[in-house]
């Protein structure tokens, strides 16, 4: 969209400006910023005095997972850990994304993220100021990019700056992106807005490919009543809530296997059969099980 302003009666400038809501996606999912009457209020969190600085950050990589006090729901499940991107957005699963960013929704690839700006940004090069904070409590966390410029491939490898959070407010369940301030391009102008779920063909994108103004806030908001039913059972942990490997002495004592099973979708789910096994080094089936499990009802 393009809006002419006059100046003075004599000259025009001509300058893009993003809509100011979106959606519903599949699942119902919607987005308003702050040039909506009943949208957002850009409103900057400083969680630097009372939040922790995330290490590990450079080009092109993910570090993780932070586990969050509480639960955020996300579409039709919930979630606890995160996973912090290089490039500007946070996952619920250990997974890279780097340029050529995707479409949203996409089914390949990473999937259930929530981007802030994601755009190839860079923390390397010697003197780069760049810097992600994360703060969580019951109620809400934050995860804030500041000072972090984008990828060039010219000396010192990068450019520009870029300040920016994203809200989860695990009460109302909605997620706010609030950018401070913005500088510099990115190679192709290559940037995606928006958030997708764990089922890669379900998701809601802001906008590609546009740079996002200062002070602008975008606000994401589940439905009262999903437009979709989802049937989803998943393994949520193996043999302990780590899903960690375990060393065992060779014809040691007996050990008993667990798995624990979630419901994660928005309606039962009926009785249904998990299969197990552990293989060994060939892949070989040493040993192997199936269990019947009750119904489910969602988490």
């Amino acid at each position: 969209m393009v809006r002419n302003i006059t100046l003075l009666a004599f000259a025009t400038i001509t300058f893009p400006i993003l809509a100011a809501s979106g959606g519903p996606d599949t699942y119902g999912y919607t987005w308003k910023d702050n040039f909506e009457p009943d949208g957002p209020v850009f409103e900057w969190i400083d969680i630097t005095p009372m939040g922790i600085q995330v290490t590990g950050l450079g080009d092109d990589n993910v570090v993780g997972p932070y586990v969050m006090e509480t639960n955020m729901p996300f579409y039709w499940y919930n979630r606890k850990n995160v996973w912090i991107g290089s490039n500007g957005y946070i996952a619920f699963a250990n997974g890279n994304i780097a340029s050529p960013f995707p479409v949203i929704p996409n089914g390949g690839g990473t999937n259930d993220y929530i981007t802030g700006m994601m755009a190839d940004l860079n923390f390397a090069g010697v003197g780069n100021t760049g810097e992600v904070w994360w703060f969580d409590a019951v109620d809400v966390t934050v995860i804030s990019y500041i000072n972090v410029p984008f990828w060039t491939a010219l000396a010192p490898s990068y450019t520009g700056s870029n300040t920016f959070q994203i809200i989860l407010n695990k009460v109302d369940s909605t997620i706010t992106v609030q950018i401070l301030s913005q500088t510099g391009l990115t190679q192709n102008n290559d940037l995606t807005l928006g958030i997708e779920s764990v089922a890669g063909n379900i998701g809601l994108q802001h906008s590609k490919n546009i740079y996002p103004g200062a002070d602008y806030a975008i606000r994401y908001t589940p439905p009262p009543t999903p437009l979709i039913t989802v049937s989803d059972a998943i393994v949520d942990w193996s043999t302990d809530p780590s899903s960690g490997g375990r060393f065992r002495s060779q014809n040691g004592s007996p050990m008993m296997l667990i798995s624990n099973i979630l419901n994660t979708g928005n309606e039962e789910v009926n009785t249904f059969n998990v299969d197990a096994a552990v293989l060994g080094p060939a892949n070989q089936i040493l040993v192997s099980d199936q269990v019947g499990v009750n119904a489910l009802i969602p988490e």
